[in-house]
């Protein structure tokens, strides 16, 4: 059959061989087979460069090279390069070469096939997977006909070779491909594949029964964030991406026909993925089907715009979740997370990592010290029963674990109306969905009903503190178990701060602690009411050690300060003192920090003995 690439070839090869360049003499020319195989016609054909490439290390080039009567349909230049450059960066990956001779050999049909030779229905069977489906177009006049193959459309004319025949088609055959391998070289679901590696889980795409698997593309694990994904990926969360990833895997082919009438699926973890049509869109669960039914040769792959977490339960969402790591840690050690995994629903509020931070290491361990403060703080933040966001929209109370009173307000803000619980915990919406209740995260920090003035201390991040009263034998007076009464005290409580290059001798530890404690309550209102002494800048606080401090009300500048050293200033003509100034105060940090048995004020140093 005559080509006119062909002719021209043949025409070059008279003039070489002639030395002149006739064209005219080779209207008569015999046809001669264009390269000397298969190969030869890849290589030389400018719409097979990147064909080329890819065989070029393959042991597919010695069959092209050597095989006999074979037909090759060769996707173009065009149709590989439809697949992206990511894709063909995966092709190139030596770990994936087998993957690319599989697709390849789909490509080549044993004998030698004219394109007048293909007819409408006419079944091949290449080299690799199943039968090639030849449909044929007939053509109008004028106009060549259409021949597909596979799908693919054959674009030139034959190619014939001394071992076969070459067809340049418009795509790539790839349903032939298993989905483990559709996974290998599918750069849009490369994070999905990645996951199912990093929870030892690449059977869920090579278990050799048929299966569907719904899989997030890339953009939906970034829409996690960086921070969630590495959380996933922990060692210790992997039983929770276990479950993820299966929740994206169906026994058996699901089909697009039978989501049209909703429903439930279970999927391989034994949740349930809710089905429904809005608008022309089908969802599964929260996420929306973008893509759907691709075939591999052992199943189907439905491509997903979002990752679905709605099936994982209160524990496992905390787990997951970077910014709510440490109340996960706490509602373990209060023995919670088992309730939170059950058949429950509740309703969460959670403070977030950043929110805590202020508190320090130590806050978790002191609370492990307590274990009723313990509980006490974890049942705080979980109520029965799902409470909505339209809720927490009006003033009331809720009801936790403990039947502790939990204060829900609403303000005016900028952005519209703010939601508070516990007096200060402003929630963020929306909720995080699980499939046993509702999440809110809240920040700042709530605290707990009841606490006496040691637990108190604790929620004020006065470790050093603390430590010193033990040392002092001085906690029972913080728990209301003191000899001398159960209070109420006022006690100007040293930040760990304030502690630094300070060190108290055993000998004057509990006089000194002593000294930071007043019967009977002041907050700071009282302390500002105070009048100093007459013909004195200050007024006198009896403390239980028995000296007093010497308070300071305003001025002088940010409120009370505490033990300061007045400093006279003189006139410089006259002599006579015309002011003083007060230096050295130790002042409030922060006031108020009430309790059931009295009230703390922090303060910026630790007070010193009279001498």
């Amino acid at each position: 059959m005559f080509t006119p690439l062909r002719l021209a070839l043949s025409c070059l090869l008279v003039a070489f061989i002639g030395g002149v360049l006739l064209l005219a003499g080779c209207d008569n020319a015999e046809p001669e087979a264009i390269g000397d195989n298969l190969l030869g016609v890849v290589t030389i054909s400018e719409n097979l460069e990147v064909l080329e490439d890819l065989v070029e290390n393959l042991p597919l080039a010695a069959t092209l090279r050597t095989g006999n009567d074979l037909t090759f349909f060769a996707p173009t230049d065009e149709a590989l390069n439809n697949l992206g450059a990511d894709m063909l960066g995966l092709f190139r990956i030596n770990s994936n070469q087998d993957v690319v001779q599989k697709l390849l050999r789909r490509h080549l049909v044993p004998g030698r096939i004219l394109l007048a030779d293909l007819q409408d229905g006419d079944l091949l069977q290449p080299l690799d997977g199943p039968p090639l489906e030849v449909r044929v177009e007939d053509a109008e006049e004028g106009e060549a006909r259409t021949v597909t193959v596979g799908g693919a459309r054959i674009t030139g004319s034959d190619l014939e070779t001394s071992n076969g025949v070459v067809h340049e088609v418009d795509d790539l055959a790839r349903n032939h491909l298993t989905l483990a391998e559709r996974l290998r070289v599918t750069p849009l679901i490369s994070d999905f594949a990645d996951l199912l590696t990093v929870a030892d889980l690449n059977s869920l795409a090579s278990s050799g029964e048929p299966r569907t698997l719904l899989i997030p593309i890339n953009s939906a694990f970034d829409a996690l964030g960086t921070a969630r994904l590495q959380s996933l990926e922990r060692f210790d969360n992997r039983t929770v991406l276990s479950k993820i990833l299966r929740h994206h895997a169906l026994p058996g082919l699901l089909r697009e026909a039978d989501l049209e009438n909703g429903g439930t699926l279970t999927a391989l973890d034994g949740s349930d993925l809710d089905v429904r049509a809005e608008g022309g869109l089908t969802f599964l669960s929260e996420a929306r089907v973008i893509v759907p039914e691709i075939e591999t040769s052992d199943g189907l792959i439905y491509l997903l715009d979002t990752v679905v977490l709605s099936h994982l339960d209160l524990a496992e969402r905390l787990q997951v979740e970077p910014q709510l790591r440490d109340f996960y840690n706490i509602f373990g050690d209060a023995s919670l997370l088992g309730r939170l995994g059950g058949d429950e629903t509740f309703t969460l509020f959670v403070p977030t990592d950043a929110s805590l931070e202020p508190l320090g290491e130590p806050f978790q361990d002191e609370l492990r010290l307590r274990a009723d403060l313990l509980l006490r703080t974890a049942q705080y933040h979980v109520v029965p029963g799902r409470v909505e966001p339209d809720d927490l929209m009006q003033d009331g109370t809720l009801t936790t674990l403990g039947d502790y009173d939990l204060r829900v307000q609403t303000i005016d803000d900028v952005g519209g109306v703010a939601a508070f619980v516990g007096g200060r915990g402003r929630v963020a919406f929306p909720p995080i969905e699980t499939r046993n209740g509702l999440i809110y995260s809240i920040s700042p920090f709530i605290l707990p009903p009841d606490l006496d003035l040691e637990e108190r201390a604790v929620f004020g991040a006065l470790y050093t503190f603390l430590n010193t009263m033990r040392n002092a034998g001085l906690t029972p007076l913080l728990r209301g178990e003191d000899p001398r009464g159960e209070g109420p005290y006022t006690i100007f409580a040293t930040t760990d701060a304030g502690f630094d290059g300070v060190s108290l001798p055993p000998s004057t530890r509990r006089r000194t602690m002593e000294y930071h404690i007043l019967e009977g309550e002041y907050d700071l209102g009282d302390l500002l009411g105070f009048k100093p002494i007459p013909d004195s800048l200050f007024f006198r606080l009896p403390t239980l050690e028995g000296d007093d401090i010497r308070a300071y009300p305003p001025p002088p500048g940010l409120g009370v300060g505490l033990n300061c050293t007045e400093v006279p200033i003189f006139d410089e003509e006259t002599g006579e003192q015309v002011a003083t100034e007060l230096v050295d105060c130790t002042r409030l940090v922060q006031p108020d920090m009430r309790a059931t048995n009295g009230i703390i004020h922090s303060i910026d140093g630790v007070l010193e003995l009279p001498n």
